[in-house]
Order: structure tokens, then sequence, then C-alpha cells
């Protein structure tokens, strides 16, 4: 092996495959996937201390209600910092969570959902201000045009990319290699939604 062996960015992924009820029932913590994600991240400390983010999406909000959030901190102890700050919610949680009233959790707490993406950012290049800290998110009012991105990487062609978002007649904010990744596939994500919007019409 010729590469030496070095500590990178790490990631935590946790997909909840069953409603929020039933890790009420099953574990007596509606939170249960925030706190897996939590258990992640710390596992994981060495891999990232100049910053870290936690992405949250939430199935099955009615329309108006926010269901893509994202907290970042650059700062010391970034992953307690964090989750100090989004666990008061649902320390909130009075009474127990059921299929009925898992709305009105989601809506009272604001990290509580079905999907986590947690990144803890080991500063390579770009510096470490937050706004280097993953995930990078972009938004839509178009609910399948959202996107939350972390990665692991760095791109050496990010300048050939970011000049091809140019040419595809996009103006791009940030040329990170992030920013671009995140840029270059929300172009075809869009792509291909107006392409299934035409031929569904």
């Amino acid at each position: 092996m010729s590469d030496r062996l070095t500590h990178e960015c790490g990631l935590a992924f946790v997909r909840l495959r069953k409603p929020l009820h039933y890790y009420q029932e099953a574990y007596g913590d509606a939170a249960w996937g925030l706190r897996k994600t939590y258990l992640l991240m710390q596992k994981q400390y060495n891999r990232g201390q100049d910053g870290a983010g936690l992405g949250v999406v939430k199935f099955d909000m009615p329309a108006g209600d926010q269901f893509l959030l994202r907290v970042r901190s650059d700062k010391h102890n970034a992953i307690e910092r964090i989750f100090d700050a989004i666990t008061e919610d649902t320390e909130r949680l009075s009474e127990a969570i059921t299929a009925e009233t898992e709305l009105d959790a989601k809506r009272a707490c604001r990290f509580l959902g079905e999907t986590y993406l947690g990144h803890l950012r080991y500063g390579t290049h770009s510096g470490n201000s937050m706004a280097m800290c993953h995930p990078f998110v972009r938004k839509s009012n178009i609910a399948s045009r959202n996107i939350a991105l972390a990665g692991n990487f760095n791109m050496t062609n990010s300048n050939e990319l970011f000049a091809k978002l140019v040419e595809y007649g996009l103006d791009p904010v940030g040329d990170n290699d992030t920013q671009v990744i995140l840029e270059k596939i929300s172009y075809f994500l869009n792509d291909e939604h107006e392409r299934l919007l035409k031929k569904h019409s």
C-alpha cells in the first residue's frame, strides 16, 4: 500500500425504516434515530475536529411544513454543541408518540425525523469556517428538488466542473469542491424533474 493512512472527514447516516412511534414503543424513545446518529458521530470524533453538521429529513410533512433542516458548528466540541442545541426539543416530548400524534411531535421537535446525515469536518483545504461544514443544502420550493450533501473527498478538478456549470448557463455561488458537486447534482436533478413533468403532463 503506497498511500499514507490519514484521518479524513467522518460521515454518519441513519435511515429509519419504521415510523417514529415504533421506536417509541420498542425502545421508549421516538428520537432513537437521532441518538444513534449522535453515537455514530461521537465514535468518529478523531475524524473531524474542525467542525460538524447534521441534516434531517422528515417524511410525509404537509405542504408548508419544513422537512429538511440542517445545523452546523465550527466551534470547539462541535458535536456536543450541535446535539445539546437540538436535543432540547426532544427532551420536551412529554408523552409517548403514537401513530396519531407523530406529525405533531415532528412539528414540535425540529430535528425529529426519519433520515439523518451527520458530518465531521477534517479540513484539508478551503478553510475551517462554518460555511465549509457539511452537509451542504440546496433548497427548492419543489420538494423533490431539495438536496443535502456531505462527503469525504477532495476534488482535484473542481475548477473544471465549475467551468462546466457556467457552460450550462448556471451562476454557481462558491467554487469549493462540495458546492460544485452539489450544484452539478442539482442541475441534473432539475433536468430530470422537468423531463418527468413533460412526460406525465
